[in-house]
């Protein structure tokens, strides 16, 4: 199992992008906490009566210091606590490329959004919605939806209804691009309905579980990802750094202090 000291502090680039570049940087600690507490919170405030929050495993790690479990429904609320700080859940382009890296590791599934490749079932009601609105915005299926193009609001049958937020068809791959992305980057896909993008324990990806609000203590949250300019990912950087070195100074001052006190211990014994 992951220790704390192997998930802090690790962040790394994934590719360049217009006049700046992604990043991805490992999410534990502080930062999860505060951001599944807020999660845990909007459920308790705005979706105590949607089934679909209480179906599955949801919890934090205080081993790890990470998020443990995963589905669509909390990712979409963890991807909107992020945006305040610029970040997002990684799409299914950018979890492929943490594990070009070797950054995930295996023995946990991962969730990097959905795929609908029509208006029929499985999760007919939801395909049906999102087809209706990728219509309207001219995209073609099927359609590769990161969690950063998703939101929702309290309805339908699961007590909350999905939908495609303003704006942001550029994050979506779409009809060929999609199909082809499909047959050559995911192992094992279906061809109807809605159904999740993940990388399962063993490393295999796919595009075939259709129970959108299944989650388990193998799942994980433990990366997250934004677009900085050269200015602004040096200042994240070096962020990290501050952040990992204060964390060794508070583990040097606690073996002082535990130093100390075994001494005088010893003196006055």
């Amino acid at each position: 199992m992951e220790t704390k000291e192997a998930n802090n502090n690790e962040m790394i680039v994934l590719e360049p992008v217009i006049k700046g570049y992604t990043f991805a940087k490992r999410f534990s600690g502080d930062d999860a906490r505060e951001v599944y507490n807020a999660v845990i919170g909007r459920i308790s405030k705005d979706f105590k009566h949607a089934p679909t929050f209480f179906n599955g495993y949801f919890r934090f790690n205080e081993e790890t210091q990470e998020i443990n479990g995963s589905d669509l429904y909390h990712g979409i609320l963890i991807n909107d606590e992020l945006k305040a700080s610029g970040l997002h859940l990684p799409s299914v382009v950018e979890g492929k490329s943490l594990d070009a890296a070797k950054k995930l590791t295996d023995g946990f599934y991962r969730d990097y959004g959905i795929v609908v490749y029509n208006s029929q079932g499985p999760n007919l009601e939801l395909a049906q919605e999102l087809v209706k609105e990728a219509n309207k915005r001219s995209l073609e299926c099927p359609l590769l939806i990161p969690f950063n193009a998703l939101n929702f609001r309290k309805s339908g049958s699961k007590g909350v209804s999905v939908f495609l937020r303003r704006g942001i068809p550029d994050v979506i791959i779409t009809g060929q691009e999609a199909q082809k992305y499909l047959n050559e980057h995911l192992g094992y896909k279906e061809n109807s309905g809605v159904q999740r993008l993940d990388r399962f324990k063993g490393s295999g990806w796919s595009a075939y579980w259709d129970c959108l609000d299944d989650s388990y203590s193998l799942g994980r949250v433990d990366w997250v990802c934004g677009e900085a300019t050269a200015q602004n990912l040096e200042k994240a950087v070096l962020e990290e750094i501050n952040k990992a070195s204060k964390n060794e100074m508070e583990k040097l001052r606690t073996k002082i202090a535990n130093s100390k006190e075994a001494a005088l211990k010893i003196l006055r014994s």
